[in-house]
């Protein structure tokens, strides 16, 4: 690319799943004014998303839990499957527990409820598109409260002995959704050394990315 090239920014194609058809056409037309973003293909169940999925190849599925015949999670779940380069972001008006810690055990890297706006939305499917953890802000302070909960041996969790302090510090910004460059600038240590940390993480949890290792730190208490 010579000096006077300028990069055309990424198309981000985006399915949308809902069941309810006034819904969908809401987001759709809520995503027609941002030229980075296409939605190539709408679903009003689990089964017609992962048809869509394979038709159209998107980069991000926005999807419903609570739909008909199937839900949202086990289509992501069986999406990450067979696309695991597919992202998945989950919108929804279920704040509980148990809603996020499914979806991010099947796979969502975004959980984002419906109160959001149009502007906190975009930035959702950008950041799920780069790879990145996106949680609603009451989703997020939940699953603080209950790290702390668990490290103190609430719901019948254990303090973690497998990891060690700088790791569960490394951890529990992970759960905020923090890239390594600025896990690196909170803790003051080096990036290398925060990739260096999340490698031990995951090997130690067993998990295969970054949802998988908060999932299961959740599950298990694994985090002061």
């Amino acid at each position: 690319m010579t000096s006077m090239e300028i990069e055309e920014p990424r198309l981000i194609k985006v399915i949308l799943a809902d069941d309810h058809d006034l819904i969908r056409q809401g987001l759709r037309t809520m995503l027609e004014g941002f030229h980075d973003i296409e939605v190539v293909a709408e679903a009003a169940n689990g089964r017609e998303l992962i048809e869509a999925v394979r038709a159209h190849f998107p980069d991000v599925v926005v999807v419903d839990i609570r739909m008909p015949g199937m839900d949202g999670i086990e289509a992501v779940r069986r999406i990450k499957k067979h696309h695991p380069n597919v992202k998945a972001l989950m919108l929804t008006v279920h704040d509980e527990d148990a809603y996020v810690h499914e979806a991010i055990s099947a796979g969502a890297t975004g959980y984002l409820l419906k109160t959001v706006s149009t502007e906190e939305l975009v930035k959702g499917i950008v950041t799920v598109a780069e790879g990145k953890a996106m949680l609603h802000p009451s989703v997020t302070r939940q699953m603080i409260e209950e790290f702390a909960l668990l490290a103190k041996g609430g719901r019948g969790g254990k303090p973690a002995h497998e990891l060690s302090k700088r790791e569960q510090e490394v951890l529990q910004l992970l759960a905020y959704g923090k890239s390594n460059k600025e896990i690196a600038k909170s803790l003051n240590i080096g990036t290398q050394t925060v990739k260096t940390h999340v490698s031990h993480i995951f090997t130690k949890l067993g998990a295969a990315d970054r949802t998988g290792a908060v999932a299961l730190a959740l599950r298990k208490g694994l985090v002061e």
